[in-house]
């Protein structure tokens, strides 16, 4: 065995397990009534009993307004005055574990070659010895089990109309990884549910975000 080529290599999945993947991809889907436009609406985020208690949805809610207002929504001073209401709700689910068969590296051959032979000169023939040093080459020399944890994250954004209650637009992002919490990668799934909004009713993409290592992240 190798132990430190199999530690790096446990380093680096314990790494990504810890939900710092460079980039989350999501899956959004959106789904429209005919008549909804974003012209002529003012919107407002309308949170749940329990939100209304949360540091986090706050943080949450302020973003999605950011990244919508980006995309044209006109926003109401007061929730009362909007015509628009937009929920949102996100979930995480216990997570299913997977064993995955991984490679391990290990240098292989190299070491001191020595040559011995006869060189000619005036002096006539003479025998010599060099010794010379090869490097080893990385090779696959086993393979180990690891572990792994993949969840499931959701984020569902619902649009509603604020007189008669009527669904305008749906919108729902979902990604897989190893960080458990939806709030480590909260903001990166706001951005991908928001990409190109409204965008075409029915369609089904699938949006990268850029998760920047060395960030403080919401978990």
């Amino acid at each position: 065995r190798h132990p430190r080529k199999l530690d790096l290599l446990l380093g680096l999945v314990a790494l990504a397990l810890a939900g710092c993947s460079p980039t989350i991809a999501s899956r959004v889907q959106s789904f429209s009534s005919p008549d909804f436009r974003v012209e002529g609406r003012t919107f407002a985020i309308s949170p749940t009993a329990a939100q209304n208690r949360s540091l986090a949805f706050e943080t949450y809610a302020a973003h999605l307004e950011t990244r919508l207002a980006d995309r044209g929504l006109a926003f109401a001073s007061e929730r009362r005055r909007a015509d628009t209401y937009v929920a949102m709700s996100y979930s995480s689910d216990g997570g299913r574990t997977f064993t995955e068969i991984v490679p391990v590296y290990a240098p292989v051959g190299g070491g001191h070659v020595i040559n011995q032979g006869v060189v000619f000169g005036p002096w006539g023939a003479r025998p010599f010895t060099r010794v010379g040093y090869v490097p080893p080459t990385m090779a696959v020399v086993g393979h180990e089990p690891v572990q792994r944890v993949v969840h499931t994250r959701q984020l569902r954004l619902q649009f509603t109309d604020a007189r008669s209650g009527r669904v305008l637009h749906e919108r729902t992002a979902v990604s897989q990884g190893g960080g458990g919490g939806f709030d480590q990668v909260a903001l990166c799934m706001i951005d991908a549910a928001t990409d190109e909004f409204p965008g075409q009713a029915g369609l089904t993409r699938v949006v990268e975000e850029v998760l920047l290592l060395g960030e403080p992240l919401p978990e």
